[in-house]
Parts: structure tokens; C-alpha cells; sequence
């Protein structure tokens, strides 16, 4: 599942159910282990270049975490889509 994808599934179960939401990240050197997968309801694939194919764990959160943020946003109607006349560089 794509990080946008578990942010929609994420924040709509928040909204319909009392029960409480964890995310939970794995190890940088190796993830989390097949048990600890085990007790997951979903899994996050974070695409990356061939080149290199690995983040770190404060970059895997910062995108999981704009991804939800965006979600709920979104879900609140706040999220204002705006263009820019000219290009920031």
C-alpha cells in the first residue's frame, strides 16, 4: 500500500471508530520483524530510486506523516489547492 493510500484508510478509521491508531515503524538497519508485521493491519511500501533504494527512519515518518496530514486536511475541507504564477527557483 502507497503512503497515500494508508493515510485514507487511516484517517477515515479514525473518524468512524473510538478505537485508537498506532503507526509504527521499523528498525533503520532492519525493519521490523516478521512477528511485529504480524500484529500490523497495514503495510506501507515508501517508493524509492533504484539508485537508492533506502531513507532513513526520520525521512520514512516526515513522508507518513505529511501524507496523513494532507488526508486530514482533506477529509476537514481545509486542504485550498493554489497555483503559483511563477516558479519558486
Amino acid at each position: 500500500m502507497s503512503p497515500s493510500e494508508a493515510a485514507e484508510e487511516i484517517v477515515s478509521f479514525s473518524k468512524t471508530s473510538e478505537d485508537k491508531t498506532a503507526v509504527v515503524f521499523g528498525r533503520e538497519d532492519r525493519g521490523l520483524t516478521n512477528e511485529e508485521l504480524g500484529l500490523c493491519n497495514l503495510h506501507v511500501h515508501i517508493p524509492s530510486s533504484d539508485e537508492y533504494p533506502s531513507l532513513n527512519l526520520s525521512q520514512a515518518i516526515q513522508i507518513i506523516a505529511y501524507e496523513i496530514r494532507l488526508k486530514a486536511l482533506s477529509h476537514e475541507g481545509k486542504l485550498k489547492k493554489t497555483r503559483v504564477g511563477c516558479p519558486f527557483s
